[in-house]
């Protein structure tokens, strides 16, 4: 199907289209609320790595899929209870980076455990596989959530 283009050209392609979306996306998600902010981020953490990154992808599939705003919110704190209705209460381990007021806002509630199937009523063209990918890149822990190196895209020249 690619002909002599390398599979590794291929990723590099759509990890450099998908970093320019993002990018774009964050632009225009600051005009309408930061809809698409990872959990840790808004728990107050200081570091930025690539999994808010992947946290911004999963929030643009997951609005592409279900044509509808994942996570719209008026506040942070707000929007920090939508995720966790949808995803669970983050661990210890998950708030490792957050703000001491964040940690004990969150410790504070009871514990919600995810409701991942809620994710299939986003359309009636969700497959299990795009709910399974969208659950993956939602992930509240950063360090769980997947990453293009972790990914084994299926080989379209081995069919």
């Amino acid at each position: 199907m690619f002909g002599s283009i390398s599979r590794l050209a291929v990723i590099r392609f759509a990890t450099e289209q998908a970093t320019s979306l993002v990018h774009r996306c964050q632009k225009k998600c600051r005009k309408r609320g930061d809809v698409a902010r990872a959990p840790e981020i808004l728990m107050g953490a200081s570091h930025y790595t690539a999994a808010v990154d992947v946290w911004s992808v999963g929030c643009i599939f997951g609005e592409l899929l279900g044509r509808r705003i994942l996570f719209q919110a008026q506040s942070p704190v707000q929007q920090l209870e939508l995720i966790t209705e949808l995803l669970g209460t983050p661990s210890l381990e998950d708030m490792r980076y957050a703000c001491a007021g964040a940690r004990a806002h969150m410790l504070r509630r009871a514990p919600r455990p995810p409701a991942l199937a809620a994710l299939y009523t986003l359309s009636v063209q969700a497959t299990h596989e795009a709910v399974h990918l969208l659950a993956q890149a939602n992930l509240v822990g950063d360090g769980r959530r997947v990453s293009g190196r972790a990914t084994k895209p299926t080989d379209p020249c081995s069919e």
